[in-house]
């Protein structure tokens, strides 16, 4: 099972064993380039079970019908939406459903996490993480809350829907 405790345990512990062997420029950019992709690693696996804390709160939730009757939970409701597309009167209220509950999961993310998270995303999208503030980029919920959204689709796109047509 994974312990996001022991994940970033080891993360730490690897960083500060890089940190104490760096000497030639190019030893520090492989090592670099090592602890990028751990943080990386880290990030998707907090990420996918950000979503999968939505997911469940999610099944818990019968479904309000939209699609048929053979639908039990919000959850069947919801992959049938991001599988078959929008439904466009429908869209509102599945963003303000599923960003509610995206934001309560994202506030669950302890800070020392979240500031990982976030070189990961700066990495991501091209971005230098220490160009503005050289400890760190500012935590900012909005970009946790696009990732888990993400990882909520990928779930919800890989999922068997044979049984519900």
């Amino acid at each position: 099972m994974y312990d996001a405790d022991d994940e970033r345990a080891e993360l730490t512990a690897e960083i500060e064993r890089l940190e104490a062997r760096c000497s030639a420029s190019a030893d520090e950019e492989a090592e670099f380039d090592i602890v990028r992709s751990f943080i990386h690693r880290f990030a998707y696996d907090r990420f996918e079970a950000a979503a999968t804390r939505v997911r469940a709160k999610l099944r818990k939730l019968p479904a309000y019908g939209l699609f048929d009757a053979v639908h039990r939970t919000v959850w069947d409701e919801f992959c049938s939406y991001v599988q078959e597309g929008p439904i466009e009167a429908l869209e509102t209220a599945w963003n303000q459903l599923i960003d509610s509950l995206i934001e309560e999961v994202v506030n669950e993310i302890p800070k020392s996490d979240a500031g990982l998270l976030m070189f990961s995303i700066c990495w991501g999208d091209g971005r230098e993480p220490l160009a503005d503030d050289p400890e760190g980029p500012d935590i900012c919920p909005e970009d946790l809350a696009s990732e888990v959204q993400s990882a909520l689709h990928r779930l919800a796109l890989d999922r068997d829907m044979s049984r519900f047509k």
